[in-house]
Parts: C-alpha cells; structure tokens; sequence
C-alpha cells in the first residue's frame, strides 16, 4: 500500500493473495451476467467460481434504481448503508472489488463507496482473468458474511456525499430530438463544458484490461 491509500485505486492480484485471511477484508465479485432461471441474481459466473471469500454484488439489483427515466442511479446514503451492512461492510472494512477485468461495473461500486464517504477501497488490477492467470486459489463456496447493522448509524456520521460538480453543463441534441420523461437517456446525454470524452477501448490494451 502507498503512503495514502485514500488515494490508490487499485491492488494487485499477488497483494490481494497476501491479504486474504485478513479479518477486515471484504471482497465483491460485481461480475453480474444477463439473469437465467438457474440464476435469476445473474450470479452465473460466481456460482461456476470466484476469489476465495468473495461475495456476489449485482449494482443495478443491490446498488441501485432502474425507475424510468434514468436506470442505474445510486441508491441515497441511508439505503445504501443498509446495503453495505448486509454485505458485511463497516467503517474498519477494507473493500476489493473486480469484475473479468475488462468491464466498469468494479469501478462503480468502488466510485459508489468513495462517493459516500469509505475510503478503504479498492479495484483489483486485472480482475478475475488476471487473478486466474496468476493461478491464484478459486472456489465455488459461497459465503454468507454476517450483517453489520453499525454501518447505517455510521452512515449519519461518515457516509458524506462528495460535493456536486458546479461545472456548466452542456447536451448536444438533434434539432428532432425532443426530450422528455420517453426519451431514451443515451440521447439526453451531455458533458461539463471543456470537457472530452474517452472511449472505453482506448483505455484498455489488446488483452482487454484497464490500463493503470
């Protein structure tokens, strides 16, 4: 770890092999697949094997709303407190999330804790594929954390919403398109003024990981 963890985003797959019998380690696997009828959380690939003591945590099921007409909001503090409680997070938790390595539903939950205030977090480098190739332990048990009922009452002293962005705001909309409470949120899309967005691919080399 840095000087200022508060400040790192992600661990290594060897560091996280170190650490994992520590008592206050929580890892998530946010792997989440479309949902079947053997597996309706859409928990398929942690049922076929995950990171030894991982839990499954679905971000549009457990951490968000999907109410028209914007999906994958975050749940306000108070829900999402309870939430981390019945994942067995507290304020003392140290957090590891990954998904295969090439996808961001990891660093929503991981933007997710920060944003309310838990700085003892983490995504893991590579995630399950690099995990894998590393040839570090993988299992199929499923484990059951206890809940911390402590995290919503921890919650009215440290989960604290970051300041919004000021920033101007601006969208760019067909002349045809008017937006409504029907329109498909892609197309109300907008940016901070001076801002540019980046590709997803363009931060990910040939193998498909997130460059770091």
């Amino acid at each position: 770890m840095p000087r200022r963890p508060d400040r790192q985003i992600f661990v290594s797959v060897d560091w996280l092999a170190a650490h994992l019998q520590d008592a206050n380690l929580r890892i998530m696997d946010a792997r989440m697949v479309s949902p079947t009828d053997a597996h309706p959380r859409g928990d398929a690939l942690y049922a076929t094997g995950h990171i030894p003591g991982a839990i499954f945590v679905h971000w549009r099921q457990d951490l968000s709303t999907n109410t028209p007409p914007v999906p994958n909001r975050l749940l306000d503090a108070e829900a999402f407190a309870s939430a981390m409680g019945q994942c067995g997070v507290e304020a003392v938790t140290t957090v590891v999330i990954y998904d295969p390595g090439d996808e961001n539903w990891a660093a929503r939950i991981w933007w997710a804790l920060k944003y309310y205030g838990h700085d003892q977090v983490y995504v893991l480098a590579g995630g399950a594929a690099a995990w894998q190739e590393a040839g570090h332990p993988w299992t199929t048990t499923v484990v059951q954390p206890p809940p911390r009922p402590s995290w919503p009452g921890h919650a009215r002293l440290c989960v604290r919403p970051r300041s919004k962005c000021s920033l101007p705001f601006t969208t760019r909309l067909r002349p045809s398109l008017k937006p409504d409470a029907s329109t498909p949120l892609p197309k109300l899309a907008g940016r901070c003024k001076g801002r540019s967005g980046c590709p997803v691919p363009r931060s990910m080399p040939p193998k498909g990981r997130i460059v770091t």
